[in-house]
C-alpha cells in the first residue's frame, strides 16, 4: 500500500528529498508541494490530507528563534494535533537538528510521535536511508524507547523538571477531580503548582497518558515472560548479528566487529546497514558508508570522529579504513594506516593507486591551464579515462 508524505521543510531540501524517495521506494507518494512554514500546519493537513508528515526542523521556519521556543512551538502544535480526532490518521515525524535538548526528545515520544530522528555521528548528517527505511514500516514505539525509559513519564507530568516530585505525586492522587472539555486543555509546557486549579495537564489526560505508559510497561513484561529475551553470545554464535544488535544495542559495535571477522558472511554490507540502525556509533557509520561505496563520507566519519575504536582497529575495519582513504585519493595516510598490516596485496595496491591518482592528476592541471594542443589533449582524455578505469578496478 501506498502512503501520501508531506514534506514540511524549504524547497532546495525538499528536491533533495523528493528525489531520494522517489529513487528509492514506491511505497511513498511525495505530496508535490512542500510545507515550509510551520505555523500553518493545521490548515495544510486539512488541504493534503497526507498519510505522513515529517518536519524538518533545520529548514522550517518557525514563528520563534530561540531553540528552547521552537521546541515548545513544535510541541504545542503536536499536541493540538493529537488530540484532535480530525487528523487521528495522521503520522508525524520529525527530523531534529543538532541543539535539540534531551526533554525535547522525550515529551515527543510521549505524544506518541514514534518517529524521531536525530543528527547523527560528528559528521552531523541527515541519515536519509534509515529515515526511508523506518517510515516504509508501521509506527513502532520501540523506535523511541531509548527516550522512554527512567524518567519519562516525570518528563510528561512537569514538563518543567524543577518542580519537585512531591507535588506531581499530589496531583496524580488528587480525588473527584472533573476534567475540563478536550478543547479547553492547556499546552504541555506551562508551570505546574500544588493546588488543582494550576495542574498542568488536566487530570483526565494525566491519568489516561499514565495509563497508557504503565500499560506499555506491563505489556512488555507479559511479552517478556511469554518470550524470553535470547542471550547475546547465542545470537553472535549463530551468525544472527543484526538481531544481536537490536536486542542489545549497547553492544552493536561488537556485534559488527565479530560479523566483519565471520567468513561466512556474504552480504556484509546489508548486516551492517541493519545494524547501523541500533547505534549511533562513528564506527558502524564508517562502515556503512564504506560498503555503500560513499567513500568520501567514510573518510570524512573516520577523520572527523575521536571514537577510540578508530585508534585501536581490528584488522578486518584497519583494511576497510586504508582502501576508503586509497579511494578518496589520501594514499600517503592509506599506506600509514596499513602499515601494521604487513600486508603485501594491499600495500601494492595503494602503491599503483597513487600513481594512477597522481598520474591523473597532473593532466588534469595541463588541461586546465589550456597547456595542451588539440592533438594532445585528445590522447590526454582518453588517458585519463584508462587512468581511472584502472583505480575503479582495484
Amino acid at each position: 500500500m501506498v502512503s501520501t508524505i508531506l514534506l514540511g521543510m524549504m524547497d532546495k531540501p525538499f528536491h533533495i528529498f523528493e528525489d531520494y524517495i522517489k529513487g528509492n521506494t514506491k511505497e511513498l507518494e511525495v505530496i508535490n508541494k512542500n510545507a515550509p512554514i510551520f505555523h500553518n500546519l493545521e490548515q495544510v493537513l486539512d488541504n493534503y490530507s497526507p498519510d505522513i508528515y515529517l518536519l524538518l526542523m533545520s529548514a522550517t521556519k518557525f514563528d520563534h528563534a530561540k531553540q528552547s521556543e521552537i521546541e515548545e512551538e513544535i510541541l504545542d502544535t503536536f499536541y493540538k494535533i493529537k488530540s484532535n480526532p480530525r487528523y487521528g490518521n495522521v503520522r508525524l515525524a520529525i527530523q531534529t537538528n543538532s541543539k535539540v535538548s534531551a526533554s525535547f526528545l522525550k515529551k515527543l515520544a510521549m505524544l506518541s510521535i514514534w518517529d524521531i530522528f536525530t543528527i547523527e555521528g560528528h559528521a552531523k548528517r541527515i541519515n536519509l536511508a534509515k529515515i526511508l527505511r523506518q517510515l516504509t514500516h508501521s509506527p513502532n514505539i520501540q523506535n523511541v524507547n531509548q527516550y522512554l525509559e527512567n524518567d519519562a513519564v516525570s518528563a510528561l507530568a512537569i514538563p518543567n523538571e524543577k518542580q519537585p516530585v512531591k507535588k506531581r505525586q499530589k496531583v496524580v492522587n488528587k480525588p473527584k477531580v472533573a476534567p475540563p472539555p478536550v478543547k479547553s486543555m492547556p499546552r504541555p509546557k506551562k508551570a505546574v503548582g500544588t493546588k488543582i486549579k494550576n495542574i498542568l495537564i488536566p487530570s483526565l489526560l494525566l491519568v489516561v497518558l499514565l495509563v497508557g505508559f504503565f500499560s506499555i510497561k506491563s505489556l512488555r513484561f507479559m511479552q517478556s515472560k511469554k518470550n524470553t529475551l535470547p542471550q547475546y553470545s547465542t545470537l553472535i554464535s549463530k551468525g544472527e548479528y543484526a538481531k544481536a544488535a537490536k536486542y542489545y544495542p549497547s553492544k552493536a559495535v561488537d556485534a559488527e566487529n565479530k560479523m566483519l571477522d565471520d567468513q561466512d558472511v556474504e552480504d556484509k554490507g546489508e548486516v551492517a546497514s541493519k545494524i547501523a540502525t541500533f547505534n549511533n556509533s562513528d564506527l558502524l557509520h564508517f562502515d556503512n558508508d564504506y560498503f555503500q561505496k560513499n567513500y568520501q563520507d567514510a573518510v570524512e566519519v573516520y577523520k572527523g570522529s575521536d571514537d577510540k575504536g578508530f585508534k585501536d582497529m581490528a584488522d578486518s575495519r584497519r583494511i576497510m579504513v586504508a582502501y576508503a582513504l586509497m579511494k578518496s585519493g589520501d594514499t600517503k595516510q592509506a599506506l600509514e594506516i596499513a602499515k601494521p598490516l604487513d600486508n603485501s596485496e594491499l600495500t601494492k595496491r595503494i602503491k599503483i593507486y597513487d600513481q594512477f591518482y597522481k598520474a591523473n592528476k597532473i593532466l588534469k592541471v595541463k588541461i586546465k591551464n589550456n597547456e595542451l594542443n588539440k592533438s594532445e589533449l585528445k590522447k590526454a582524455q582518453i588517458e585519463l579515462k584508462k587512468n581511472q578505469d584502472a583505480m575503479d578496478r582495484l
